[in-house]
């Protein structure tokens, strides 16, 4: 049985109507392909998306050995929905009989339906009401996000709706000085399982069946080897409740909430470079302008005797020296960002380490 796109749903084409054109065919842009139309669709990326994008490579081996062997003259290749699946279709444009396809996402459609709707049912709880920045940030989530926020308690949550925990994160160092997460929202792991899956009334505790991601959303969460690793102590004591197909992510670093809901993470290696790059910008930008601000200093004290203030701060030539010294700092401020950039690691958004299953089908 002939196989069809249907009409709209392309998301990577290429027509060869000249032979060689073939060569243009991308692996990369066609995965892109299907990425960009999940996030146009979802709203968001996914991950953990299979993607049978080898299998699409081998058929086009395939049309070009048939361009050799005259099977095929004009191989028109595309990738788009066909009924509920994401196939990968190459037909001849001068012959209707000519077709090579294979199924690059099964059930992509309801994939895509399922995850639209997740993005619907993430729920974002405050576990530090009354902290002004986690206030600010759950309220900045939610928005950004069009969620829930706050429902009636954190164990009326079933299947696999994502819960997004705010509070803030403390850090502590091994004997070896290695960072980690120390406790989340002032508790252990063992006490945030506890808030989770252990209210006496089971409409308040997790089902064993949750299969959602919990988004444990504050500072070194996810930082520190497995014994210390906060997010990884909480997912393995969720497992030893029965708690077995859910997701457990959290920060690899300091986090700050942006105004988009993403999180902006710098981990401590890199805020410990960052600090260096900071204090040799500042060290480096004073003594550039130091020579400015002594001459600013000698026309104060020899041109108005360190008491006409009026005449002083309409001088020209101290107008001068103050622009000079606003352009050294943008410069210097300019450049320090974009050394900033460079340090692995340094406010990276939604820098997380996540435990639990990761694939989608």
């Amino acid at each position: 049985m002939s196989k069809s796109i249907d009409s709209g749903t392309v998301v990577y084409e290429i027509k060869a109507t000249n032979p060689n054109a073939i060569a243009n065919y991308d692996a990369g842009k066609l995965v892109k392909g299907i990425g960009d139309d999940l996030i146009a669709f979802v709203g968001r990326p996914i991950q953990g998306l299979v993607v049978k994008a080898n299998d699409a490579t081998a058929i086009v081996k395939k049309v070009k050995e048939d361009l050799v062997g005259g099977k095929c003259a004009q191989p028109w290749l595309r990738a788009g929905m066909s009924g509920k699946d994401m196939i990968f279709l190459v037909t001849d444009l001068k012959n209707a009989k000519y077709e090579r396809a294979c199924t690059l996402v099964a059930d992509y459609k309801g994939i895509r339906e399922k995850q639209k709707k997740l993005l619907t049912e993430t729920k974002v709880y405050n576990l530090d009401k009354g902290d002004k920045v986690i206030d600010k940030a759950a309220k900045d989530m939610v928005k950004a996000l069009g969620v829930k926020g706050d429902g009636k308690g954190l164990g009326e949550i079933d299947g696999s709706v994502s819960i997004i925990l705010l509070a803030h994160g403390d850090e502590d160092k091994t004997a070896s000085g290695q960072i980690y997460g120390k406790d989340f929202a002032g508790s252990s792991p063992k006490d945030l399982v506890a808030l989770l899956v252990d209210n006496k009334d089971p409409k308040k505790r997790l089902n064993p069946s949750y299969s959602g991601t919990i988004y444990l959303d504050g500072c070194f969460t996810a930082q520190g080897g497995a014994m210390q690793n906060y997010t990884k102590q909480v997912w393995e004591l969720l497992k030893a409740k029965g708690i077995k197909n859910c997701k457990v992510k959290g920060n690899l670093g300091a986090a700050a909430t942006l105004k988009s809901g993403d999180e902006l993470v710098t981990t401590t290696e890199a805020e410990k470079a960052g600090d260096k790059l900071t204090a040799k910008a500042q060290k480096d930008y004073e003594k550039q302008i130091a020579p400015a601000q002594a001459k600013i200093e000698e026309i104060w004290k020899k041109k108005y005797g360190s008491k006409d203030k009026d005449g002083f701060k309409k001088d020209p030539d101290v107008a001068k020296l103050n622009a000079a010294i606003e352009k050294a700092r943008k410069d210097a401020v300019k450049k320090l960002e974009a050394e900033l950039k460079k340090i692995p690691g340094y406010e990276v958004k939604n820098l997380v380490g996540q435990f639990g299953l990761t694939r989608l089908n």
